[in-house]
């Protein structure tokens, strides 16, 4: 009888136990690629193509009947603010951007003719693809600056301070006119700009 017992009770853990085990298993997490990038045909015609290599994906186009591979992984279980969104094209250039964090951003534009340069712009604040002008801050030197795209020629401007953590929070309008940049400047990110005067800058280059 004694052996009787002890073997129910063996058999009796020994079920505890295997539930739970199986119970740890099911509670794990699973890493699966949640996020899909799916191709797409631009307005223009351009047809982009992302190529998924394990958990990264990597955005393709054509140039001059070349297929082009940007060399920047996006993470398919990341944020889907991080992935790669269509901003705006013209006939030399393809314009994405991608969220990399609070007041974090990255612009990347993409050539479509055969002697254009991809530019990564981290935070860009405003772009003229017919022109070949983005805008963005030079955190080395504190200054706004302009990038000509075709050329690689670059023209700084001096601004005021900024109480913001990011210097961008100070400009809430900014664009482009024909060889100018115009904006509205506020050393205090929470005040209204309406009350500031525009200002027109020359471009050079």
């Amino acid at each position: 009888m004694r052996a009787i017992i002890i073997t129910i009770a063996f058999l009796l853990l020994s079920c505890g136990n295997k539930n739970y085990e199986h119970s740890n298993i099911e509670k794990k997490p699973k890493k699966d690629n949640h996020l899909v990038l799916e191709d797409m045909v631009t307005s223009n015609g351009n047809v982009i193509k992302f190529k998924k290599i394990g958990e990264q994906s990597f955005l393709q186009w054509n140039r001059k009947n070349k297929l082009e591979t940007l060399d920047y992984p996006f993470d398919l279980n990341g944020a889907d603010a991080w992935l790669p969104r269509f901003v705006a094209e013209n006939d030399n250039y393809l314009l994405f951007r991608a969220g990399c964090g609070s007041s974090c951003w990255t612009g990347f534009i993409l050539p479509l003719n055969k002697n254009g340069n991809v530019t990564t712009i981290s935070e860009y604040l405003a772009y003229d693809l017919n022109q070949n002008y983005v805008a963005y801050l030079n955190y080395d030197t504190d200054n706004l600056e302009v990038l000509n795209i075709a050329s690689g020629e670059k023209q700084s401007f001096t601004t005021e301070s900024c109480d913001a953590a990011f210097k961008g929070y100070c400009i809430d309008t900014i664009y482009f006119k024909q060889k100018k940049i115009c904006y509205k400047w506020t050393t205090n990110a929470n005040q209204d700009s309406k009350r500031n005067s525009l200002i027109e800058l020359v471009l050079k280059i």
